[in-house]
């Protein structure tokens, strides 16, 4: 049997903890509400994952991703694992039909 997901992690997001995010390509990872218990934003990247983090935390084009790290930066974490480049959208669709996070939800204009 094959091992497609590869180990992952959880951390707070906040700058120092951004600093120590293994440089891995290929992640899903999910920002996590402590608050709320709940997920609030599934993403992936094809990218080095810290850099694409900074791009979230600098200004995120998802509107409710946004707003929680504008307001309440501390109560989120970050959860990731790592997986094949083919599997990457695969992991991603099927992650967010699952765990359903409200930033993943199509808002009407």
């Amino acid at each position: 049997m094959v091992t497609l997901l590869r180990r992952g992690g959880t951390f707070p997001f906040d700058f120092n903890a951004l600093l120590r995010v293994p440089r891995v390509e290929h992640a899903v990872y999910s920002f996590w509400s402590k608050s709320k218990a709940s997920h609030v934003y599934v993403g992936k990247t094809d990218r080095v994952l810290p850099e694409r983090l900074r791009e979230h935390r600098r200004s995120s084009s998802n509107p409710t991703l946004r707003a929680w790290i504008k307001h309440a930066p501390d109560d989120l974490v970050v959860c990731y694992v790592t997986c094949p480049a083919r599997l990457v959208l695969k992991l991603e669709r099927r992650l967010i039909r699952r765990l359903d996070p409200g930033g993943n939800r199509k808002h009407k204009t």
